[in-house]
């Protein structure tokens, strides 16, 4: 059995192939909290949805979280925030685990491979210097398997490009963070990731237009969620805004896509890459926000402004699939497999 996850702030996955066939597990990294009173727990009774108690809360996770939450008109808690483990927070560990564990099937005696991708560069990870990585490192190996890092950007080339011989830029957009990879027949020239995301964006907006919404306690609150609805419902071009709402969030996301475009090409001169690829390079966006019309011109764009070192050939958009970067991560799992076999 081979497996992957993809471990966002917004949303956690997995894919796992049984034979020929692949299975796939998801569920919103998101809970809720509400005031132990009796009257709250006869409304979750009544409503039927699963919850816990903690100390002086009940809590509710996931999906039933999201649903409660609009019902509700409440705010969630993201288990990531950031697309980090908070250190000091025993119940978001806590409940990041439990959905974590929901999305890994049982493996045998034989451990195996487990491609993970986290809002973080692959080659920066070790136990001691990233939280969550060794958090996941240690849920895996209770369940039989290794954990073996894998950039969004190189699993978004290994999904999309296989008529490209795994060649290309693979940029993805998340909610904490951006992430550019260039690969060569499925190996990484370079690999960057910026912590900053369509979050950051959704919070800026939301500021700017009063987007609040208010607990029964009268506390105010941003409606991120409200936000980040209305910008993947609405028929918006980011490329071609047509109302003041619109002109802003495009202003904001060109001002985000330039950013994370001018810290790659730092990140590259710092590192030294070195890019011998002399043919155009297909250019494929991934991620939620990228799903948004116009997002693959103004990338295209901030990516010859900030000067990356490769010419750019066609651009596409990544299929809209929640498991497109999976998938990407489970290939890269299995190469690795073949490869470790081989050597054998």
């Amino acid at each position: 059995m081979s497996l992957a996850l993809d471990i966002g702030s917004s949303g956690l996955r997995s894919l796992h192939r049984i034979g020929p066939a692949l299975r796939g597990r998801q569920t919103p990294a998101v809970y809720l909290t509400l005031p132990m009173e009796p009257a709250e727990r006869r409304l979750l009774e009544q409503l039927c949805v699963p919850f816990s108690a903690c100390e002086d809360s009940y809590v509710v996770v996931g999906a039933h979280a999201v649903e409660l939450a609009q019902a509700l008109k409440l705010p969630l808690a993201p288990v990531l925030p950031g697309g980090r483990l908070t250190e000091h927070d025993p119940l978001g560990r806590q409940i990041a685990a439990t959905l974590i564990e929901a999305l890994i099937p049982q493996q045998g005696i034989r451990a195996t491979t487990a491609g993970v991708i986290i809002p973080a560069n692959p080659g920066s990870l070790n136990p001691a210097g990233d939280a969550l990585f060794s958090f996941l490192q240690r849920l895996l190996a209770l369940r039989g398997y290794r954990a073996l890092a894998v950039h969004a950007g190189r699993a978004c080339v290994l999904a999309e490009l296989e008529d490209q011989g795994f060649t290309g830029i693979g940029f993805v957009a998340g909610s904490a963070a951006t992430s550019m990879a260039i690969a060569l027949n499925g190996r990484p020239l370079f690999e960057g990731t910026v912590r900053r995301g369509s979050d950051q964006i959704d919070e800026a907006f939301a500021r700017s237009r009063g987007c609040f919404l208010f607990d029964r306690s009268g506390n105010r609150y941003l409606d991120l969620a409200a936000v980040a609805r209305w910008r993947m419902a609405e028929p918006i071009n980011l490329a071609a805004p047509r109302t003041p709402d619109e002109e802003l969030l495009s202003s904001l996301f060109r001002e985000w896509l330039n950013s994370a475009c001018r810290s790659f090409a730092q990140q590259m001169r710092d590192a030294g890459t070195r890019l011998d690829v002399s043919e155009p390079l297909t250019l494929v966006t991934g991620g939620g926000p990228a799903r948004m019309t116009g997002f693959e011109r103004l990338a295209a764009e901030a990516l010859r402004r900030a000067e990356i070192p490769v010419t750019l050939g066609e651009v596409r958009v990544g299929r809209s699939s929640e498991f497109t970067l999976v998938r990407g991560c489970l290939i890269a799992a299995e190469m690795e497999l073949r490869a470790a076999a081989r050597s054998a």
